[in-house]
């Protein structure tokens, strides 16, 4: 558990026998930029010593919004005299002038981990944003030019000499240009847009806004929805459609589309290697980094695909 200190104190040194723990320490002027960098399931001591109540109170309310990290209080002068409101506020330990002559222990520390409760599904989203770069408005945040957390869907029909054989002419582009259509139509649903696009299929951008996407779930219903697309939407009755997609997430520097030419990025590459060289036929797969995002009541249709370049994958179940 990582330990942080917000005091204009210099000399204040509340953890002398937890050297392993030693805190990161931030002046209240500083914790105002740093608050929401604080790591999940930490715990934030306050350094009240020389403080007004009604100080106190206010810096309370701006900065214990927080419910996936523990709070303190740290009191040298004990000059709060009801400290048992601390933690009918929510606080997971108080820390008095005598305690401070002896040091805060190891053991007290674990203790308050152990025992004080934080909100886990919060946590979980919070490291996720620490860990990424989030566009946490969607698109509305994306500029390019600049660097994002994306979810890359490469999506592409993959029975292309069959299409070739049954569509000819104008049939043929108005049915790819169909195609095209629901594909961006549909992922509007998950704030996806296409991105690139060739012939037969392409990337399709999500901007990563820091919650659990129900990304897995939509590519999951496309599939069950396949039957339906090609005899209702794309009113075909002699050829099926073959979809092979790979899902993955990672940074890329956003450009327009139509100015991509120049857009040099791991991710990029990668999903599309993963999905030219190793996605078989009508698959679904999705890399490492999205196995996190796949929904319990999911889970099970899911089994590991091996690796390719380094990157460990993950393929659907064929159950139809």
């Amino acid at each position: 558990m990582l330990i942080y200190l917000v005091s204009d104190n210099a000399k204040l040194s509340p953890f002398k026998d937890a050297k392993k723990d030693k805190p990161v320490i931030f002046s209240y002027k500083e914790i105002k930029q740093e608050y929401q960098r604080i790591e999940p399931e930490s715990i934030l001591y306050f350094d009240i010593s020389a403080m007004k109540e009604a100080d106190f109170k206010k810096i309370i309310k701006q900065f214990s919004v927080r419910k996936d990290i523990r709070y303190g209080i740290i009191d040298s002068k004990t000059a709060f005299a009801d400290i048992a409101h601390f933690f009918h506020m929510g606080f997971s330990d108080y820390i008095g002038k005598e305690l401070l002559k002896t040091g805060v222990s190891v053991k007290r520390l674990t203790n308050i981990e152990n025992f004080s409760e934080i909100d886990k599904n919060e946590a979980k989203e919070t490291a996720l944003l620490l860990k990424h770069k989030p566009a946490l408005n969607g698109w509305k945040d994306v500029k390019s030019g600049s660097e994002y957390t994306f979810f890359f869907i490469f999506i592409q029909l993959d029975n292309q000499k069959e299409l070739k054989g049954y569509f000819s002419g104008n049939s043929f582009h108005g049915f790819r240009q169909k195609f095209h259509d629901i594909i961006e139509r549909k992922s509007k649903s998950i704030d996806g847009k296409i991105w690139m696009w060739e012939d037969f299929g392409g990337l399709i951008l999500v901007p990563f806004d820091g919650k659990q996407n129900n990304i897995i779930e939509f590519i999951f219903r496309l599939y069950l929805d396949k039957i339906f697309l090609y005899a209702d939407e794309m009113q075909m009755d002699e050829v099926t459609l073959s979809i092979k997609t790979v899902i993955h997430m990672g940074n890329t520097v956003y450009k327009n589309r139509g100015n991509t030419g120049t857009v040099i990025a791991d991710s990029v590459n990668s999903i599309y290697h993963i999905g030219y060289k190793f996605a078989e036929p009508d698959s679904f797969l999705i890399t490492e980094e999205v196995k996190e995002f796949i929904p319990e009541y999911l889970i099970s249709y899911f089994k590991e695909a091996g690796e390719y370049e380094g990157r460990q994958l993950f393929r659907m179940r064929k159950f139809l």
